[in-house]
Formats: C-alpha cells, sequence, structure tokens
C-alpha cells in the first residue's frame, strides 16, 4: 500500500516531465532550432516544475473548498448544538431516576423481549401487503396485533381519513399508556393524594412530520381514551410535543434530567413516544428519497413502528426505589458523515462514551453492553462494531453491541426511548452498567450512561415519588 501510494506521484511527475520533453525537442526539430543551456533550463527542466507545484496548488485548493462545504452541510443548528460545560460542571453529575420503563416494538412487547431479539440477531421479514413502485414487497418492521378497526368508536371526525400509519401511532401509544397506568398509577396518586398538583404528567412525543391540528387531536383521543377508564385530570395532565427523529428524545431526557435536578423539580411524568411507518405514501416518499432499503439499496431504511414509554421521577432521599438511574448526555459530531464516500471510522462515539463513563464515575470498558439504534446500513454496522471493539477489547463486539434498529427498523423517537428502556432493564438484572449509544443521523453522534441503583451511595439520592 505504502509503495503504491509513493509510485503515483513519481508517475504522474515523470509523464509531466516527458510529455513536456516530448512536446518541446519535436518543436525544436520543426523549426532547426538548436537550444541553448537557457532554453534547456527554461523549458525542460522549470517549465514542467511548474506545471507540477500549479496542480498541487490547484488540488490543495479543490481538497479545501471541498472539506469547507462539508463543514458548512455538517455543521450543527444552534438547536443540536450541545451547550457548553465546564469540565467540573457539577450538574455533569446529575442522574434520573427511571421507576420503570416498558416498550412495544416490532422484535417484541417488552424490553426484556427486545434485548433478546437484538442478541439473537433477529431481522424484519418481507411484509405480506407492503409493496415498492415496482410492485415488489420491502421490509418492514410491523408491531403484531394492532387493531386499528377498534379505533374508529372513539376517532374523532378530523381523524376518520387519517392513513394507517397515523392510526397505529394512536393504537400502539394507548396500548402501551394503559399498560404503565394500570400498573404505577395508583401507587403515584396515593404518594401524592395531598399535593396540589397532578399525580402524573403523561408527555407524549408525536413525530414532528404530523401537524400541529394533528397533534392536538391525537392528544384530544388519548385523554378521553384514558378519561374513560379512571385517568384523567387533574390527577393526570396531559401533554404532547413534536419531536425529531434521532437524538431528540434523548436530548429532551436530558432536559428532564436537568429539570428533575434543578430548583423548580416537576412532579412524576411518564414520557411516552410512538410512531408508525408502515403506509404507502410513506414507502413512496422514502423510495423517491432513496431512502427505502432494498436489495439494491443497502444504505436505506426499514419502515418500523413502535411505542416505548418512561417513568420519571425526581432524586430524594426518601426510600423508594428505581429500576436504573440515567446519567447526563453527551453530544458530539463527526468531522465526516459516516455515510461519505471513502468514509473512515472515527471515534467519535468512543470519545463520547469515555466522557460519559467518567462523569457517571465508572472507568473505561465498565458499561457492557452497548445498546444501539444501529440498523441494516452498513455503515452503522460498521461504527458501531468499531466502538465495540475499541472500547471494550475484553469483549467479543457480536455479543457486547445489542443493535435495537436493526430487528425494529426506523421508528423514530419511540426507539431512542426503548434503548433507555433496553439498558434499564439490562442494568436491574446484572447490577452492572450500560451504555445508549444514538447514530441514527449522519454526523450526529449521542452516548448516555444507565447505572443500576446503588444503595448508600455517596453524593446519591434515591427517587420521590412525590
Amino acid at each position: 500500500m505504502e509503495r503504491r501510494s509513493l509510485l503515483r506521484p513519481l508517475a504522474f511527475a515523470a509523464l509531466v516531465f516527458g510529455a513536456v520533453w516530448c512536446a518541446m525537442i519535436l518543436r525544436w526539430r520543426a523549426s532547426n532550432r538548436v537550444p541553448n543551456g537557457v532554453d534547456v533550463g527554461l523549458y525542460l527542466v522549470a517549465l514542467p516544475l511548474g506545471l507540477l507545484l500549479g496542480f498541487v496548488l490547484l488540488r490543495k485548493g479543490i481538497d479545501a473548498a471541498k472539506r469547507r462545504r462539508e463543514t458548512a452541510a455538517t455543521a450543527p443548528d444552534d438547536a443540536d448544538a450541545p451547550a457548553p460545560t465546564a469540565p467540573d460542571d457539577p450538574s455533569l453529575a446529575w442522574r434520573l431516576p427511571i421507576l420503570a420503563a416498558d416498550a412495544l416494538l416490532a422484535a417484541g412487547d417488552s424490553p426484556a423481549a427486545l434485548a433478546a431479539a437484538a442478541s439473537a440477531a433477529q431481522r424484519p421479514a418481507l411484509h405480506p401487503q407492503l409493496r415498492d413502485s415496482q410492485g415488489l414487497p420491502v421490509f418492514a418492521a410491523e408491531v403484531a396485533d394492532v387493531d386499528t378497526d377498534a379505533l374508529d368508536a372513539s376517532l374523532p371526525d378530523e381523524a376518520q381519513d387519517w392513513d394507517p400509519s397515523r392510526l397505529r401511532t394512536l393504537a400502539l401509544a394507548g396500548t402501551l399508556a394503559e399498560r404503565m397506568l394500570e400498573e404505577h398509577f395508583e401507587p403515584l396518586r396515593a404518594a401524592t393524594a395531598r399535593a396540589p398538583t397532578p399525580a402524573l404528567t403523561l408527555e407524549w412525543l408525536l413525530p414532528a412530520r404530523w401537524s400541529d391540528a394533528e397533534r392536538q387531536t391525537a392528544q384530544a383521543w388519548l385523554a378521553g381514551r384514558l378519561a374513560a377508564q379512571g385517568w384523567a385530570a387533574p390527577q393526570l395532565a396531559l401533554d404532547v410535543r413534536a419531536i425529531d427523529e434521532g437524538a431528540a428524545a434523548l436530548r429532551r431526557l436530558d432536559e428532564l434530567n436537568c429539570a428533575f435536578n434543578g430548583d423548580a423539580t416537576p412532579g412524576p411524568r411518564l414520557l411516552l413516544a410512538s410512531d408508525s411507518n408502515l403506509d404507502e405514501a410513506t414507502l413512496r416518499a422514502w423510495e423517491a428519497a432513496r431512502r427505502l432499503h432494498g436489495a439494491r439499496r443497502p444504505e436505506g431504511q426499514v419502515p418500523g413502528e413502535g411505542a416505548a414509554a418512561l417513568l420519571l421521577a425526581a432524586p430524594s432521599p426518601r426510600p423508594e426505589t428505581a429500576q436504573a438511574h440515567l446519567h447526563r448526555l453527551r453530544v458530539a459530531r463527526r468531522e465526516r458523515p459516516v455515510d461519505a464516500p471513502q468514509r473512515l471510522q472515527a471515534d467519535t462515539l468512543r470519545e463520547l462514551l469515555g466522557h460519559a463513563l467518567a462523569q457517571a464515575g465508572l472507568e473505561a470498558g465498565a458499561a457492557a453492553p452497548l445498546v444501539g439504534d444501529t440498523d441494516l446500513r452498513g455503515s452503522r454496522t460498521a461504527e458501531a462494531m468499531h466502538l465495540a471493539e475499541q472500547a471494550l477489547p475484553e469483549h467479543d463486539p457480536a455479543e457486547a453491541l445489542l443493535p435495537l434498529g436493526v430487528a425494529n427498523g426506523e421508528c423514530g423517537a419511540a426507539l431512542a426511548l426503548a434503548l433507555v428502556a433496553v439498558a434499564a432493564q439490562l442494568a436491574a438484572e446484572t447490577q452492572q452498567p450500560a451504555a445508549i449509544l444514538s447514530h441514527h443521523d449522519a454526523s450526529l453522534r449521542a452516548v448516555a450512561v444507565v447505572t443500576p441503583p446503588t444503595a448508600n451511595a455517596p453524593g446519591t439520592t434515591t427517587p420521590s415519588l412525590a
């Protein structure tokens, strides 16, 4: 490889000298001119050297222009830029208690089932109904037994003509919200019986591609469905937020981490996300954008769907026990997009993981497994395996990494919250740290550490339901 890289510029220089010499010798012969020493030095030495120097300068200028364009294309917006924090900032040690976590995705209806599917390298199958523009079946990760027909009686008029993916998003959210409330709402209401605030705030993350009117309609529908079962205001507050794909849901969790550890501590919160991309219109849009996964487009994405929920509370010296603790999120951008031509594996994720472990008071290599939104795209798989090999050299990369995106496809914020749910489940089972990583975007990278609850740890507290 080194010999080839050395011979290539030498061959080019020889070609330039040879071309100039041949041209000048032929010209001198045609004009019967006998070159003197000045002619030889000027035309046979200075001219080819000048051409080579000009080519080198031109090549450097083109490369610099490309780097400027790439930097401008991948530069984070103000909303994406991580807030600067000093290394000794005490807020970096803040933890967010997770009281409970649940998920309902294509590969399983619980965090434990999702972890098992990822460990077994489960992959999505061809969908029996969905077809691409050529009539061929597409790979899709569908949640089984989602009954949208049961929604008809409760749907408002504005939602009667919604596409199947939006109806499935509602059904998934309703199912998981009811499951979480049935198990956890009564203890919360008993613990906050005398408090003037709601016993629980349900924050529902819906895709940003939905319109404001659609999100308001969805909010009214879910409020009515829950109220019919006894979960209504003022004891249950319902808030709906628009959320982008990728790490946006993890950013929201980090905001809640700061809020729960700040002066104005909110009450217990159920963070819920749901999304679905299983409809013909979405497939056509993805196919037109060259985003749909297939044999001719291995770097495309698989449509998926699902819902995930996390029950959160503020730290307090009271004796209630959390399932796990989520530490502060670390965010950065790769210098070069992972799907760029002639890409090189970057250590951005490894550096973020090192910072996340350090601020959690852990040693390098302490967090295993790695739970990622890694999907079927080869660029993401290579990047995640590179991280596992570099950060956890004592572990088998295939066993240390749980790629949740492979079996569950693209389902937005639901997959991001499912990462935390699975990591919390594993931390509680093994009593060992786990790490979550998001590299859905071509450049944006996010890492956080999840640790099991530790009794009597110095400077730590347990969650409060109040």
